[in-house]
């Protein structure tokens, strides 16, 4: 085993959309393997689903498991994070997915919009399609420390190559440019 505590991270605000609800059903599976796994979220929102999702970790005896941290300003929710798990079912560009790579920690995201953009299943993180797959692809990247290094440099090195502000600029300075030309 990589480590003796297993640091995984949900961000984003409380909303059906993003999957808390998602991250929190596959715990148990994910417990039944890494014993010592946390499941930290970060975001806030008042409202149903905010009701939703604190029930649920209640209904399935998590509480030692599940911590809520609320809103984070500064990014900080990375700082002891191990692996993000993605599981919006509809995210956009990913702007959390490519926050987490380019602090070098792999994404194990729902293969759905944005997030099957950025992570390339097996290179830089991994993908499921249904919650009963995360705990899988948990115990793939953490087969050995060589392949979770392995797989955090390939997601730190292309997020940085692809995702930097210079290659940002550059693409949205060919996007008006084709525009101009057409």
């Amino acid at each position: 085993e990589i480590c003796n505590s297993l640091n995984l991270g949900v961000v984003g605000i409380f909303d059906k959309a993003k999957g808390q609800d998602l991250a929190i059903n596959a715990m148990p599976k994910i417990l039944k393997i890494f014993p010592n796994a946390k499941l930290n979220i970060w975001g806030d929102k008042e409202g149903g689903f905010k009701r939703v999702i604190h029930k649920l970790v209640k209904s399935l005896n998590l509480d030692n498991s599940v911590v809520f941290h609320g809103f984070e300003k500064n990014s900080n929710q990375y700082k002891d994070m191990d692996i993000l798990l993605m599981c919006s079912r509809c995210e956009g560009f990913g702007r959390v997915t490519v926050e987490a790579m380019q602090r070098g920690i792999p994404v194990i995201g729902l293969n759905t919009g944005g997030t099957s953009e950025l992570v390339k299943d097996g290179f830089n993180g991994y993908l499921f399609n249904s919650i009963q797959e995360i705990p899988s692809k948990l115990s793939l990247l953490l087969e050995s420390k060589e392949h979770y290094n392995h797989i955090r440099r390939n997601a730190y090195t292309e997020s940085r190559s692809m995702y930097s502000v210079t290659q940002y600029c550059k693409s949205v300075e060919d996007f008006i440019c084709q525009i101009y030309s057409l």
